[in-house]
């Protein structure tokens, strides 16, 4: 028996929860980076508003996709099958360029506007798939009161 199958609901909701957690991880670090930076407020708002286009327009469509994936499987998807492999190129891409800015010197305002645009986008991302989620159970619910 596979020890971590969830149903795909709950595989869309885990991965809301966890781009939600890892953005505003990556929104808090961005921000206390930028902070002593001149024009700070600038690189904030800039950062965000391409985090937000990222989220809504790249990042949704992998929401939608992993989603519509997910929901095909069967009533329990194991780990192996949760996380297709694009999926998982997606994850160790920003993992990657994690790294690179942690150990490659690049100003602060740059290191600080890409962490902040990676960590908005997440979280919108993370959003989406929780409202996926949630949407998919009130659908259910109405469904079996019927």
């Amino acid at each position: 028996m596979n020890r971590l199958a969830l149903s795909p609901v709950r595989w869309i909701a885990l991965f809301g929860i966890l781009w939600t957690l890892v953005g505003m991880g990556l929104v808090g670090k961005g921000i206390k980076i930028l902070l002593p930076v001149d024009s700070a407020i600038l690189w904030i708002a800039l950062s965000m508003t391409v985090g937000i286009a990222k989220g809504c327009f790249v990042l949704a469509n992998a929401v939608e996709r992993v989603s519509q994936r997910l929901l095909s499987l069967a009533p329990l998807v194991p780990f192996q099958q949760a996380i297709s492999l694009p999926y998982l190129a997606l994850i160790l891409g920003m993992v990657g360029l994690g790294i690179v800015l942690k150990h490659f010197p690049i100003p602060p305002a740059l290191h600080g506007s890409i962490d902040l645009a990676v960590g908005t986008a997440l979280f919108v991302g993370g959003y989406l798939y929780i409202l996926i989620a949630r949407i998919i159970r009130r659908k259910a619910a109405t469904t079996d009161q019927t």
